[in-house]
């Protein structure tokens, strides 16, 4: 009788890659959002940077680079608004990456387990495959004995 091959071992190791898998895109998406914390930290500081300048502008009553100062400010706050979106976006991302890592994790102990389960079944056979022989061998030198 031909012995099946068990598919625990395989199913195991693609759990495996598939948790490789998605703990690569996870340090993907953790990269991104520091690029993009980053960027926004940058924005914030010219923020802040020309709210300044706007205030001396304002105090000399120099009218003409106030207005300009105001319109790039509105063009930064702009650029902030969309930068927090990003860096939510990609909070987002890092957040389901983080949930699907941690589904491929319980997968692959669940593989392990099972793996362990049919090696351990494995065993016990042979073991009592091996006992029946002895058992066998046993009777038939008992019964040539007394024959």
């Amino acid at each position: 009788m031909a012995e099946t091959k068990s598919p625990w071992p395989v199913l195991a190791e693609q759990a495996q890659a598939k948790l490789a898998e998605v703990e690569a895109v996870l340090r993907i998406a953790k990269t991104h959002l520091a690029e993009a914390t980053s960027h926004r930290e940058r924005i914030v500081a010219m923020l802040s940077e020309y709210r300044e300048k706007l205030n001396g502008y304002e105090r000399q009553s120099n009218l003409s680079d106030s207005v300009n100062c105001r319109q790039f400010l509105a063009q930064l706050v702009n650029l902030d608004v969309q930068a927090q979106l990003k860096v939510q976006q990609m909070q987002a991302a890092v957040d389901l990456a983080a949930s699907r890592v941690k589904a491929a994790r319980l997968d692959v102990e669940k593989m392990k387990k099972l793996v362990e389960r049919e090696t351990k079944r494995i065993a016990s056979d042979a073991a009592k495959t091996a006992q029946r022989r002895m058992d066998e061998m046993a009777t038939l030198r008992h019964s040539y004995k007394h024959a």
